[in-house]
């Protein structure tokens, strides 16, 4: 297996493994409504979910697009990105709004004015930075990440400059700079008791979605992917000791899953703002980097199994089942709510698993390769470097998961 290969199949396992996060964020949404599955804890911090596509994404996107540099290649960067991400969205904003009551579009009762203002910003993918919860989570909820993604690309190669920066100061400030945004907004929701959640500013709005605090995890990311270049040559040859670390880092990170409620519980004494931010992004940080880490490397037992076709194809659609499934869950909170069986749980995965595949098949897939098309016509002959790059990275080119790369 070349050099080439090998990289494919590493992120291929990151492929697979981003389904699994997928999956957990859609089960938690949906306990409310099934019976059977009354089992998971309600303590449970499910958002850590988003926190692990953050830093994957990061991680993966510095991988592909570390050598970007001149206007020509930004723009096309640029392009892809928001080809990848807004007509998925577009697709479900407009079936939600088709599909559900107008009063479930919505966290809290509705006011007027709302309705235009949540519309425009959902449209164009900046609801997260209106500092109200009834924006971030208008309509479909799960978006508020999708948005604040598009705010990462837009400022990716701007850190990818500061971090490949031969000054020190400059390496720190893509960490730096969002690690105050968020002491600072801590500070202020401890100062002003602001509630974990209500209409209008909350912790919710003014930590957990703000894109000035969580590109902290994305930027986090793209360190991880540095970390992975200097390191990768190291665990090459042990089969069986990789297969040990990569199963002791299942354990860890179900571990660290574990143990947030207590965690956020003792940090609660000290400060409830401080203790929801950690709870949900810097107690995984470290799990979720070096599970990441080692199954991008695709030496062990773990990332062996990723690399089942049945788990790849999962992690192929899973971003379109995470833009779908809340629409799922809400429709049957409206329309459906006395259905809770197990039988009916099996219907609505079912249509959320579908509805991913045709999302994936005939709206993101096509989008892309449209895009691609369009760039490569207008682009100059690629150098036999970059033909190398773009075979390397086939398949794997990620938003919130590892991607198609160009010439697909």
């Amino acid at each position: 297996m070349n050099e080439g290969e090998r990289g494919q199949a590493r992120l291929e396992s990151l492929t697979s493994l981003r389904f699994f996060a997928a999956l957990y964020i859609l089960l938690y949404h949906a306990r409310p409504q099934f019976d059977i599955l009354s089992f998971l804890p309600k303590e449970y911090e499910f958002p850590q979910g988003v926190t692990f596509f953050f830093i994957l994404s990061g991680f993966i996107l510095t991988y592909v697009y570390r050598d970007i540099s001149n206007k020509t290649q930004r723009k096309a960067f640029w392009i892809k990105r928001l080809a990848r991400l807004w007509p998925l969205h577009l697709f479900w904003l407009f079936a939600a709004i088709l599909a559900l009551p107008t009063s479930y579009l919505f966290p809290y009762k509705l006011i007027a004015s709302d309705y235009a203002l949540a519309l425009v910003s959902n449209f164009f993918l900046i609801q997260t930075w209106i500092p109200n919860t009834q924006m971030g989570f208008s309509f479909n909820p799960p978006a508020w990440s999708i948005a604040n993604e598009l705010f990462f690309y837009a400022m990716f190669p701007l850190a990818l400059w500061l971090f490949k920066s031969k000054q020190i100061l400059l390496k720190m400030l893509p960490i730096v700079v969002p690690a105050i945004a968020a002491t600072v907004f801590v500070i202020y929701a401890q100062v002003e008791h602001l509630p974990k959640m209500c209409y209008g500013l909350s912790q919710q709005s003014l930590i957990f979605t703000n894109p000035l605090v969580r590109i902290l995890d994305f930027n986090l990311g793209m360190i991880l992917a540095f970390i992975y270049f200097k390191t990768r040559d190291y665990f090459q040859k042990s089969y069986w000791l990789n297969s040990l670390i990569e199963i002791f880092l299942v354990v860890y990170v179900a571990c660290s899953v574990a143990v947030t409620p207590f965690v956020r519980t003792m940090l609660s004494n000290v400060s409830e703002p401080f203790a929801f931010w950690f709870a949900n992004s810097a107690v995984v940080w470290l799990p979720f980097s070096l599970l990441i880490l080692f199954c991008a490397y695709g030496k062990g037992l773990v990332s062996n199994l990723l690399l089942k076709p049945s788990l790849i194809f999962l992690g192929e659609i899973s971003f379109s089942l995470y833009l779908c499934h809340f629409t799922f869950f809400l429709f049957y909170r409206a329309r459906l709510v006395e259905h809770r069986s197990d039988f009916d749980f099996l219907v609505f995965i079912t249509l959320c698993l579908v509805s991913s595949y045709l999302g994936y098949r005939f709206i993101e897939k096509p989008a892309r390769t449209f895009v691609e098309r369009k760039l490569t016509s207008s682009e100059p002959k690629l150098s036999s470097l970059d033909v190398q790059s773009e075979r390397t990275c086939r398949h794997n080119d990620q938003t919130m998961e590892p991607d198609t790369c160009p010439g697909k």
